[in-house]
C-alpha cells in the first residue's frame, strides 16, 4: 500500500490507512517506514 500497490483490507487497517498517501510522495517512503524497520531490528537483535 505504501509503495502504491492496491490492498483490499477494508476497515481492518484503521488509522494505518493514512499511509496510503505516502505512495504519492516516494521521497517520504523512508520516513514512513522508519518505525517498522526499527521494530524489526529490535526484534531480530533482542
Amino acid at each position: 500500500m505504501i509503495k502504491g500497490n492496491d490492498v483490499e483490507l477494508g476497515d481492518t487497517l484503521g488509522d494505518a490507512i493514512v499511509y496510503e498517501g505516502v505512495a504519492k510522495y516516494p521521497q517520504r517512503l523512508k520516513c514512513a517506514t522508519a518505525a517498522w524497520q526499527a521494530l524489526q531490528e529490535v526484534i531480530a537483535n533482542g
